[in-house]
């Protein structure tokens, strides 16, 4: 099974740089099930800030993503 997470920054600000687990729904003839699912925390990319505090090399996902698109190297 293949699932593709679709993310928009619309406030860079705002996203947290702690752990944001993703809540996946799953709908099957006997009803639906939530779990959620942590991505893995992505490498630091030339231009990514570090968080004190924190892995020095590694930010979570929505982190990296909004990293990459707020502040562009």
């Amino acid at each position: 099974m293949e699932a593709v997470l679709v993310y928009q920054v619309t406030d860079c600000a705002a996203v947290p740089a702690d752990e944001w687990p993703v809540p996946v729904t799953v709908r099957r003839t006997w009803g639906t099930a939530t779990g959620h699912v942590q991505p893995p925390s992505q490498p630091i990319q030339v231009g990514q800030r570090a968080y004190p505090g924190r892995d020095p090399f590694t930010v979570q996902w929505q982190r990296g993503v909004a990293d990459m698109v707020c502040y562009p190297s």
